[in-house]
């Protein structure tokens, strides 16, 4: 099966780990991005995790992979990955931060020493409090596995990736899926999956408001850029909701 933006959600919603007496399953919920002041505390967890747990960057796949797991950029392997970690250490976790009431660290201790729970429950929570994907880690992640030769990853900003578009959308009409949608500001990036269920909608994949989702949307035309060969067509959302981006965007693709 190919790839696509729906399939790459897919893997989020279904994070395999293995855990003391088999396999469970857990969903990225949340979005999360390291510049968010509300979002620090989720991140200084990396640190607290491993204070108990040496090995932790080498289990997520190196400390790049392992810091940017609790930064909103992790790839569903290094996610799963540091789930089992939490799972490995967590007598040494709960020793360590048991007491830590009323803080992140406190409340995963919590869930880890909850005997009350399954294991899918223990990490479903764990991964609530401190991990989750932001606009780039989602489609990010999702270009570099289907096509790694463009030299695009979690950290690509959308000017980044629009900087390699091979076509401009200018017409309702010419969105395909797996186009992409680069907002005009660099605010935010989402990608087409396929089209919707009438003419001029869509279905988005993203992750913002609510988390990694997919949502079907109209497309509106907004405002013209001028460009030396003529302009570049720029597109918002219908009816946009609170959780959603409502800005300009440009529709591009990349192959």
């Amino acid at each position: 099966m190919s790839l696509g933006p729906a399939e790459m959600l897919d893997n989020y919603k279904n994070i395999v780990c293995t855990v003391e007496g088999g396999e469970v399953v857990v969903s990225v919920n949340k979005y999360r991005n390291a510049n968010h002041p509300e979002d620090k505390g989720a991140v200084d967890i990396k640190d607290k995790l491993r204070f108990v747990a040496p090995d932790a960057w080498q289990r997520a796949g190196g400390s790049v992979a392992y810091a940017e797991t609790f930064m909103g950029k992790g790839s569903p392997d290094s996610i799963a990955r540091v789930l089992e970690t939490f799972a490995v250490y967590s007598a040494a976790f709960i020793k360590t931060y048991s007491k830590s009431t009323g803080t992140i660290q406190g409340k995963i201790a919590a869930s880890l020493a909850n005997e009350e729970i399954s294991w899918t429950e223990t990490l479903q929570q764990v991964c609530d409090a401190c991990i989750g994907l932001d606009c780039n880690g989602f489609v990010g992640n999702w270009l570099e596995a289907v096509q790694p030769e463009f030299k695009l990853n979690h950290n690509s900003k959308p000017d980044v990736v629009r900087a390699k578009a091979v076509t401009y959308r200018n017409d309702v009409s010419e969105i395909e899926y797996w186009d992409i949608m680069c907002y005009a500001k660099n605010e935010h990036i989402a990608a087409i999956h396929d089209t919707g269920h009438a003419a001029g909608r869509f279905q988005v994949v993203q992750s913002a408001g609510g988390g990694p989702r997919i949502n079907e949307y109209a497309f509106l035309t907004s405002g013209k850029e001028k460009t030396g060969g003529g302009y570049r067509q720029k597109f918002k959302l219908g009816a946009p909701t609170k959780n959603d981006i409502g800005f300009d965007f440009y529709v591009i693709s990349l192959w």
